[in-house]
């Protein structure tokens, strides 16, 4: 016996075409079933068409076999295949054999080709050949009796298609058979794939149902998250609002402090004998409360600059001018302590766009600090230019700061010598605003230190150069340029198309926000209706806003005339400190006020003024301003009021010269005062000097209502998406939506 030691041959041998089981089985029963349903409906149709026979009984006969056969054999094949093909069989040689006998026709010889077939489907080769030789003698046997009477081609063709019928099969057997077992091994490989992607289907549905419940907690905490931001913006405001609350608080009594210490100090003469000891004693408390003061002013630009709100005026600035002139400010204290100030700047450095006077801020803190920290040597300030940005530099000889301090001294209210008996003074504010405002025109600043070996502080500024033209021709020549001539003319640049807005504001309150902080838009002022409707025939406008106290006649005034399309805003925004023109305001002074600056304020009125309306609601204040304009000795005649109402009653009664006027006052305030006074032609023409604890940079005056209009009407989804905008724009604060 031999053994087969291959594994691969091993694999060959153990495939189904090798194997002993016959893979036909249940082909072939198939084929039986589908053989016996086919023979009645054969036998049928023979009977309906036996008149085609010389004689209609044998083709009815004929029919009746192949009617009745199928009952036989499917009986026997209950009990044995083999019995039952074999009978199916023999039936149909004798059918074909009387259909040859009794039709007469040579031609119907060619039906013993069918069971010939369907031997070698339901038995084997083995079994076609044996019914193709049956059939063979069949017909030489009938051809010998004269029944089957052929020509030679007719019976040469015949027998060609029995033994075709009987070899074809054979050939072909074996790669149907090969097609089926493959379709079988295909159809278990599929099964396994369906089964396997039913296993992925279940894992993707407990994936998914783990995504809903993973939804379900990210939405719980981005509810949890929402809550917690609305509460920190709550505080925030809050905050904002304490620090504000808290400054207007400590300006008025500071103003009181600084006021009369200064007019003690200055004047006094008025007091009576003071002595000179309770003299240095009163300069000590004047000057303690004017660092508090600034302390007060630095918390307010802190508090700013962490809400957003602080705005810069930017414009093109000489940065050499800049430090020439921050360094005059601050030379007297170098020069008191013997310390040297120097400054490199390069003269033709470009012009930068920034807010002067906070760049200003930021140069003098670096120097008064650095000012603090010097005993010996000095300080030397340098600006130079590196690609895109301007760099400055401040450099000192003092004792330095440890690398592990860098970071902290940009913190509010933090210092390098932290203790109680520090040697500098100040609240640890400077250099955190200085970062804020470094950081707010897109710049950086930094700290380069050592101990022992001095501190260099720099920052930079984003620099955008103009174009630099040559003035000579050359400019224009390339003399390796190959001249192409040009077959299309160029296309113009597309314009940078900017939402342009016509505001009627004869006060110039609301253009000047909107020139401020409308970046990007074309803001068009005018004076009246009529001119913004001239404004907007001549170029269209995105809308048109008034600024008007008396809204309902200025929309009333305004809706038949508007041009369909253009949307109408109505307002009336009281002006702002900023913007003194607009409303009559002559000066802005915040306490606390020095006599200094009041005085200077008063004389920029000119000599004319004579009389003076002072309006408060604390009586301290009307007394300290009375003492420090009669201790000028110029000769002013004062009028005193303690509210708003009695304020606009002295106006027109006493017509005074000018009027001194606090913002902040029970019933009617100053905003109403200064409205109600440009109203009235008689008294437009007061100049009003704003004295008050309210920061003139604080947020703008709020106002009570906003009307939108259009010529047209809106529509359904214009009016929802302008409910919708406004209304998360103005959502009240401290609600969170669910």
């Amino acid at each position: 016996m031999i053994k087969v030691q291959s594994p691969f041959i091993k694999s060959i041998l153990a495939l189904p075409l090798f194997q002993s089981n016959d893979s036909w089985g249940d082909t072939r029963q198939a084929v039986l079933k589908y053989v016996l349903g086919v023979l009645p409906l054969v036998g049928l149709t023979l009977i309906l068409a036996a008149y085609v026979f010389p004689d209609p009984l044998y083709g009815g006969l004929l029919g009746l076999i192949l009617l009745v056969l199928p009952f036989p054999v499917n009986w026997v094949s209950q009990r044995s295949y083999w019995g039952a093909t074999s009978l199916l069989l023999s039936g149909l040689l004798i059918t074909c054999q009387l259909a040859l006998q009794w039709s007469g026709v040579s031609a119907a010889a060619c039906l013993l080709v069918v069971p010939v077939f369907l031997s070698v489907i339901l038995v084997g080769p083995a079994g076609g050949a044996l019914t193709g030789a049956v059939s063979a003698v069949a017909l030489s046997w009938d051809s010998a009796l004269g029944i089957y009477q052929p020509t030679d081609f007719e019976h040469a063709l015949i027998l060609f298609l029995i033994w075709t019928m009987v070899l074809l099969p054979a050939i072909t057997r074996q790669p149907v058979k090969m097609a089926i077992i493959q379709s079988r091994a295909d159809q278990e490989h599929i099964s396994q794939l369906l089964e396997e992607a039913r296993d992925r289907q279940l894992e993707l549905a407990q994936i998914r149902q783990s995504l809903e419940e993973r939804t379900i907690e990210l939405a719980g905490l981005s509810d949890r998250l929402r809550v917690m931001r609305q509460i920190a913006e709550d505080a925030r405001v809050a905050k904002e609002q304490f620090v504000a609350n808290v400054s207007h608080e400590l300006r008025t009594p500071l103003n009181m402090i600084i006021g009369f210490s200064e007019l003690i100090v200055r004047s006094p003469h008025l007091y009576g004998m003071v002595p000179q000891a309770l003299l240095a004693d009163i300069e000590a408390v004047q000057r303690n409360s004017e660092h508090l003061a600034s302390m007060v002013d630095d918390i307010l630009d802190l508090s700013k600059f962490e809400s957003e709100r602080m705005i810069l005026k930017k414009e093109p600035v000489s940065l050499p001018d800049l430090l020439t002139n921050a360094a005059s400010l601050v030379r007297s204290l170098y020069d008191s302590k013997g310390l040297y100030l120097r400054v490199k700047a390069p003269s033709d450095l470009p012009l930068v766009c920034c807010d002067g006077n906070r760049i200003r801020q930021v140069i003098l803190n670096l120097l008064s600090n650095a000012a603090r920290f010097v005993d010996h040597g000095g300080v030397e300030m340098r600006t130079w230019r590196e690609k895109a940005k301007i760099w400055v530099s401040v450099t000192d000889t003092g004792t330095g700061i440890a690398p592990e301090d860098h970071a902290r001294i940009f913190e509010p209210f933090s210092q390098v010598d932290s203790s109680p008996h520090r040697r500098s003074e100040g609240a640890g504010l400077g250099l955190r605003i200085s970062k804020a405002i470094v950081e707010l025109h897109q710049g950086k600043i930094w700290v380069e230190s050592e101990l022992g070996k001095g501190t260099t502080f720099l920052f930079t500024l984003p620099l955008n150069d103009p174009v630099q033209l040559q003035s000579s021709a050359s400019r224009w020549i390339n003399p390796y340029l190959t001249y192409n001539e040009r077959t299309r003319p160029p296309a113009p640049p597309m314009p940078e198309i900017k939402p342009r807005f016509v505001v009627v504001d004869q006060q110039d309150s609301l253009r000047y926000l909107a020139e401020r902080h409308l970046d990007g838009s074309a803001i068009s002022s005018v004076n009246t209706i009529e001119e913004a409707l001239r404004e907007i025939g001549r170029s269209p406008a995105q809308a048109l806003i008034v600024n008007d106290p008396t809204e309902s006649e200025a929309d009333a005034r305004m809706m038949p005339q508007a041009p369909d399309g253009t949307p109408t805003f109505t307002c009336w925004l009281p002006g702002k400190p900023e913007i003194s023109e607009g409303l009559g305001i002559f000066d802005y002074l915040t306490k606390p006020v020095t006599s200094t600056r009041l005085l200077s304020a008063l004389a920029k009125l000119g000599e004319s003024v004579r009389t003076l309306l002072l309006v408060d609601d604390e009586p301290e204040v009307l007394r300290l301003f009375g003492r420090m304009i009669s201790a000028s000795g110029r000769g002013y005649r004062l009028l005193r009021a303690s509210d708003g109402e009695r304020a606009l009653t002295m106006l027109r009664e006493r017509r005074p010269d000018a009027m001194l006027l606090d913002l902040v006052m029970p019933g009617l305030d100053g905003f109403g005062v200064l409205a109600l006074k440009n109203k009235d032609a008689k008294l437009r023409d007061i100049p009003v000097i704003v004295v008050s604890a309210q920061d003139h940079s604080d947020s703008p005056p709020t106002i009570s209502s906003l009307t939108v209009s259009r010529v047209g009407g809106l529509s359904a989804h214009e009016l929802l998406t302008c409910i919708q905008t406004i209304s998360n724009l103005l959502k009240p604060a401290g609600r969170v939506q669910q």
